[in-house]
C-alpha cells in the first residue's frame, strides 16, 4: 500500500436495517485502513425502527444523515456524496460485512490509472461464503447485467475491467460522480450500479474489480446463479422475485437503456425488453400472480409515460459521449443479443455441472 493513502467516505444507505447494522459496522471499524483517512456516514432514510437512535448510541464515530423522509437508495447516496469529505467515495449496502483487506484492495486498483473511476468488490454469499454472488459483470442491451464467473477466464489477476460491478460494495472517485450525474434519482432502487457503470465507460473512464476486495453479503436474489437459490432454468425470472424488483428492476433497465445506448442500441433493446416482459408475463401468467401482472404492466408503462423527460436524458448522455457502443461490444464489456442468449445458455451448462 502506498504510503499517501486518499480520504474515503463510505456511504450506507439505510431504512429499517437496523437489525445489520452491527455486523455491517462492526466490521468497518476492524478494517485495515488508516482510521484518519476514511469516515463513515450513514443515510437514514427515516427509518421506524430506531437505526438513528441505536447507532449513536453504539457507533459514535459514524456521521449520520437523518433524512426527512424515504429518498430510496439512489436518493439516499447522492444526500451522502454532497455531504461525504472524501475523493473517493464507497457505496456499501448495510447487509455487508467487510474483510479487513477490503478497503485497501479497492483503493490499491484505482490508483493504478486516473482512468478507473470504478471499482467492485467480489461479493460472496454471507450465509455461505463458498457461493459467490458476483465475480465480474457484462451490460446488456436490455439495460441489465450478467454476472459469470471470471476468475475462470483469467485466474490470480489483481484487477480486471469490467461492464458492471455489484451494488454490494464499490468504490467510485468522487469528482467522476459528479461529472456524469451522479444516480438517477427516478431509479430510486434496483439497476442504479448498471446504469452508473454504463455511463462511466461511455463518459470515457474504466469500470474495474478487485477480486481480493472481499464483501460478504446477506441479500438474496440480485445475482441468479450465484447463491443457492438461484435456478438458471428460471434466468429470464430474476426480476420476479419480490415487487420491488418486478417494479423498479424493469422500469429501471427500460429507461437505462434508452438513456444511455445510441439509436440503434435503443432499438434493438426496446425489441428485445418486450420479449423479455412477455416471457415475465407468462411466468406471473402461471402463478396466477395478479399483482405481480399489475406491477409488470406498470413498470413496462413507466418508460413511456415518462418518455420526454428520459429523452432529454438521452441527449445530454450522447452529447457527452466518448465510447461507442460497438466499441464495448468489441472489448467485451457489453453483450449484443446475440452474445447475451449463448452466454445464457452458456452459464446453464455451467451451473448445471456445478450442481452434480
Amino acid at each position: 500500500m502506498l504510503k499517501e493513502l486518499p480520504m474515503v467516505s463510505i456511504i450506507l444507505v439505510n431504512y429499517n436495517g437496523k437489525r445489520f447494522l452491527d455486523g455491517c459496522l462492526s466490521s468497518l471499524s476492524r478494517i485495515k485502513y488508516p482510521k484518519s483517512c476514511y469516515e463513515v456516514i450513514m443515510v437514514d432514510n427515516r427509518s421506524l425502527d430506531c437505526s438513528v437512535e441505536y447507532v449513536r448510541n453504539n457507533f459514535p464515530w459514524v456521521k449520520i444523515l437523518a433524512l426527512n423522509g424515504n429518498y430510496g437508495y439512489t436518493g439516499g447516496n447522492n444526500r451522502g456524496v454532497d455531504v461525504a469529505k472524501g475523493d473517493f467515495i464507497v457505496f456499501l449496502n448495510n447487509d455487508t460485512v467487510v474483510d479487513e483487506e477490503w478497503l485497501g484492495e479497492l483503493v490499491k486498483v484505482m490508483l493504478r490509472d486516473d482512468k478507473i473511476a470504478i471499482c467492485g468488490s467480489k461479493v460472496l454469499s454471507m450465509d455461505n461464503p463458498n457461493n459467490v454472488q458476483y465475480d465480474g459483470g457484462f451490460l446488456n442491451l436490455v439495460g441489465g447485467t450478467l454476472f459469470y464467473p471470471l476468475h475462470e477466464r483469467k485466474p490470480n489477476n489483481d484487477f480486471y475491467l469490467v461492464g458492471s460491478i455489484h451494488g454490494a460494495s464499490f468504490l467510485m472517485r468522487k469528482l467522476i460522480f459528479k461529472l456524469i450525474g451522479g444516480f438517477d434519482k427516478d431509479f430510486f432502487m434496483y439497476s442504479d450500479e448498471n446504469d452508473l457503470c454504463l455511463r462511466v465507460w461511455i463518459y470515457g473512464y474504466h469500470v474495474a474489480y478487485a477480486p481480493h476486495s472481499i464483501v460478504y453479503h446477506l441479500g438474496r436474489g440480485s445475482s441468479f446463479g450465484y447463491t443457492e437459490n438461484s435456478d438458471l432454468k428460471n434466468i429470464f425470472g430474476a426480476r420476479l422475485i419480490s415487487p420491488l424488483t418486478l417494479y423498479h428492476g424493469n422500469k429501471n433497465s427500460i429507461a437505462s437503456l434508452i438513456k444511455n445506448f445510441e439509436l440503434k442500441g435503443v432499438l434493438c433493446g426496446v425489441v428485445f425488453s418486450f420479449f423479455y416482459s412477455a416471457l415475465q408475463l407468462l411466468l406471473l401468467l402461471k402463478k396466477a400472480d395478479i399483482q405481480g401482472i399489475l406491477l409488470l404492466l406498470r413498470a413496462i408503462f413507466w418508460p413511456i409515460k415518462n418518455l420526454k423527460k428520459i429523452w432529454k436524458k438521452h441527449l445530454i448522455v450522447q452529447r457527452s459521449r466518448k465510447t461507442s457502443d460497438a466499441w464495448l461490444i468489441r472489448n467485451q464489456l457489453l453483450l449484443s443479443i446475440g452474445q447475451t442468449l449463448r452466454l445464457v445458455v452458456k452459464l446453464r451448462y455451467y451451473y448445471n455441472n456445478i450442481k452434480q
